[in-house]
This record gives structure tokens, sequence and C-alpha cells, in this order.
């Protein structure tokens, strides 16, 4: 289905329809018998010494988190397993309302951790080897103005919760409504997971490459992250919420 054109027939301005009307948005579909597991913080970045608190919905009493920070080099800062948690109710417009599960571990920030964009992965097993894992972060703030630093990264924690719609829905579209017109949010919840692949891509997700081919003596524009490494660039982190 991904190589269909996203088109609905008629007049009108459904011409740029962004989804599929009526594809499930991702939510607890509360069945004992299916591992599945999300979680939240209630913020978006932290300070060393700071305290996150993770509000988890689990349907298996034990999980495994990993806590990595993101880069050229990924740096996993924490491993654990068999962090107890449980199946929480989920309030039925969670987009709008927020998730209000309950707190399953602390985090405390360590000190070490260099300011960054770090992922946080929770996970279950199951005893035949399946597994289900799903996606958080948490932005480290510099602990101190860093010298060294020219650039600060502010991560666009506005903009991608706008196209978060974990739960039924986000700024642009959501349950309700129809092809052609649909449900948008004017207001929308911070406390709730986010969407599979707004933090990480699954490996083997199909995702957008260039294909263009360079004309001669052309210069390649480099990423961000690799180019300021590169040239010696520090970069302190942020989030936009």
């Amino acid at each position: 289905m991904l190589g269909r054109p996203r088109v609905i027939p008629g007049p009108g301005p459904a011409a740029h329809n962004d989804s599929r009307h009526d594809w499930p948005y991702e939510k607890p579909l509360n069945d004992p018998t299916i591992a599945e597991i999300w979680c939240y913080t209630p913020r978006y970045s932290y300070s060393a010494g700071e305290v996150i608190d993770l509000h988890v919905h689990s349907t298996r009493p034990e999980f495994e988190l990993e806590i990595t920070r993101e880069g050229p080099k990924p740096e996993q800062v924490l491993s654990q397993r068999g962090i107890k948690a449980s199946a929480a109710a989920t309030p039925e417009h969670a987009h709008v309302q927020g998730c209000d599960w309950p707190v399953a571990v602390q985090v405390t920030v360590d000190p070490a951790w260099r300011s960054g964009f770090y992922v946080m992965v929770v996970r279950l097993r199951e005893p035949d080897g399946e597994v289900f894992e799903r996606e958080h972060f948490v932005v480290v703030k510099p602990s101190v103005p860093a010298a060294a630093s020219s650039i600060a990264f502010m991560v666009s924690t506005c903009t991608m919760n706008a196209y978060n719609d974990w739960g039924g829905g986000n700024s642009y579209h959501g349950e309700g409504g129809t092809p052609r017109f649909k449900q948008a949010y004017a207001r929308t919840s911070l406390r709730r997971p986010w969407s599979r692949g707004l933090v990480k891509l699954p490996l083997g997700a199909p995702r957008a490459v260039s294909t263009a081919e360079l004309p001669p003596f052309a210069v390649p524009q480099l990423p961000a992250h690799p180019w300021a490494r590169h040239y010696g660039y520090a970069r302190d982190y942020a989030d936009a919420s």
C-alpha cells in the first residue's frame, strides 16, 4: 500500500490528504493476551541531578529499559531489567487529555551524562522470543554553560507534538471527520507516548532517501551533526516546550 498514490476522488481540498482515512491510531488494545508497552515523561528536558518519572502502561508484569545518547557513536548510559509495571486505564481521548498512567520507575540524571538527545526504549520479551518495544526520549541540558560551545541545538518538540497522533489524533487530523475534512485538534497533550517512528525508526522501515545524482564538482551537503563534530563545534541541547 505504500506505493499507492494518496488521492481522494472528486474536487475539494483532499488532494493533499496526509494519511489514510479510517486507519487506526496507535493506542492500547487493552487485551491481556497481547504484549504491549508504552511510556512517557512529564517533561522533555532535564538537568543533571534531576529525577525522570517514567509513566508506563504494560500488559506484562516486568519490562526492560535502555537509555542511549544518540550520536555518531551511540552511548548507552543505562540498561535495567525486571522493572515492575502493570496495565493502566487510558482515557478515550488521550491525545487531548493525556494518559495519567502511574510512574513505574524513576531515573536520576547522572552528572556524567553529556548534554544531548537520549532515546529511552521500553521492551517486553515473550517466552516464545517475541519482542515488543517502544521509544521515548528526553533531552539532557548542559549542567553549566559550556565555554567551548558555540551552537545550541533546539529540539523541535512543539512541531513533533503537532504531528504525534498517538491516542487518536494530532494538530492536523484525528478520529472522526471525513476523508476530505479531517478532525484537527487545537489542543493536544504532552503527557502521552510518541507514535512509532517519531523518535526512532524500526530496522527495515521505509525511509525517504534522495536518489538524485550530484552534478560534476558539486559539493555534497553533509548532515549537521557530523559536520559540526568534524569542525570542532560543541553543541548544547534544549527542547522547545
